[in-house]
């Protein structure tokens, strides 16, 4: 946050670009189930699943995805029946373990279908 206190309006507008790129990434995969746990009865956008598809598709080519939709789908599907992962959901969802367990878990499903 201290990098980014005072941006200039291009780098804002860069960022800005990169957010909404990212976030239509996310949204050509997973259409309405986007930022969801799709292995929950009652399906509610979580700050957990954000953060962690934000996160993985920010420095990946559209192009890259194309065509995987499906494939991403399952294995993030996989990824929230995972015993490991569903452990981060509880106490503290946003410390730093958590995060970085929920993203190397996910890295670990995502890779196989992306490649590096």
């Amino acid at each position: 946050m201290h990098n980014y206190a005072s941006i200039t309006k291009a780098d804002g507008e860069k960022l800005k670009k990169q957010f909404y790129k990212t976030l239509g990434i996310c949204k050509d995969i997973f259409g309405d189930s986007v930022f969801k746990d799709t292995t929950k009865s009652r399906l509610k956008q979580s700050i957990v699943h954000y953060d962690l598809l934000m996160n993985s598709f920010s420095a990946i080519p559209k192009s890259k995805v194309k065509g995987k939709e499906d494939k991403i789908i399952k294995a993030f599907e996989s990824l929230c029946k995972n015993p490991a992962f569903q452990t981060t959901l509880s106490g503290g969802i946003q410390n730093k373990t958590s995060i970085l367990k929920r993203r190397e878990l996910w890295s670990l499903k995502l890779k196989p279908i992306l490649g590096k």
